[in-house]
Formats: C-alpha cells, structure tokens, sequence
C-alpha cells in the first residue's frame, strides 16, 4: 500500500508544564520539576506507560517534565486530573496548515512497518489531506499521510527516504 505524506513544520512553543504547575498552586516544585541546574530525578521511573511517554520525548526538558510527573503520581502528590502535551515537540507553520501542508511525496506503507507510526484515525469519510494535516498539528505531530482516502496517519519523524516511490503510484 502507498501513503502520501504532508508536513507541518515549523512555530511557537507551547507552554512548559512549569506554568500548568504555577496554575495549581504548585510554585514551590517548579525549579525542580524541570530545570536542569537543579532536577534530579526523584525516583526510579518503572510504570510502563510513564516509561513509553519518555521513550518518546522529543526534548530534554520535556523528559524531565514526563519523569516529575511520574514521580510525584508515584507518592499520591496530587496533580491535575489531565495534563495536556505541553512539551516542545515542532514549530508549527499556520499558514503551511491551512494550506494542507507541504507535500513530501508517496511512500510504501505496510502494516508491520508503518511510515508514520503516531496516531491512525480510521474510516474518516470527510478526510483529505488538508483535513488529515491539520488534526494531526493540533495534535502534535508534524506529519501526516492520508491512504485509501478515509486513512490519516500522524507522526513525529520524517519518513524514511529508502521507502519512497513515485508521485503516479500513490
């Protein structure tokens, strides 16, 4: 199977969860939370979910701000209920959203190895390309690829060149 892919890159960056933590009255944590002259991880992060989380992380302080927030669930220091991805991931380009994205080309798909591996969102009879980049950037992902037509693949990493075909196989 085939499946062109469109990126949204480059923008700002989001809020650090520093301020989410200021926001519940959590400033005597802050500086330890994140920042590295002073982090240091507070405990031996092993819940698996918490561990694919920082696997995942695309920024050292995003690491540091996943593995605080494991701890402190740790020992029932509360926190809130939902934490929203705060950690750097892109710079989004509004215009290049609005625009569907950049094309990037067609790229051999399967599913043992998917070309974009972060979110899939199945059976979307209204999706296109445009639509499919943008859930994608307001999800966090700088990639996406739509296949079949009602496909949308999102993902963090440019797909792997050696897996391109030409544009009139897509």
């Amino acid at each position: 199977t085939t499946n062109p892919v469109t990126s949204s890159l480059p923008s700002s960056s989001p809020e650090s969860l520093v301020k989410l933590m200021r926001m519940f009255g959590q400033r005597s944590k802050e500086d330890l939370a994140t920042d590295p002259k002073y982090w240091k991880s507070s405990c031996q992060v092993t819940n698996p979910d918490a561990l694919d989380a920082i696997r995942r992380a695309k920024t050292d302080q995003c690491k540091r701000e996943l593995t605080s927030v494991s701890c402190l669930a740790r020992v029932n220091i509360p926190f809130p209920d939902f934490i929203p991805s705060l950690c750097t991931r892109f710079s989004e380009d509004a215009g290049l959203v609005l625009a569907g994205g950049k094309p990037l080309g067609c790229y051999r798909d399967s599913f043992d190895a998917r070309v974009l591996k972060g979110f899939v969102r199945n059976d979307w009879d209204l999706n296109s390309p445009a639509l499919c980049t943008r859930m994608c950037s307001r999800a966090g992902f700088a990639f996406s690829g739509v296949q079949y037509g009602v496909e949308c693949f999102c993902g963090h990493d440019k797909p792997d060149q050696s897996l391109r075909i030409k544009d009139d196989n897509c």
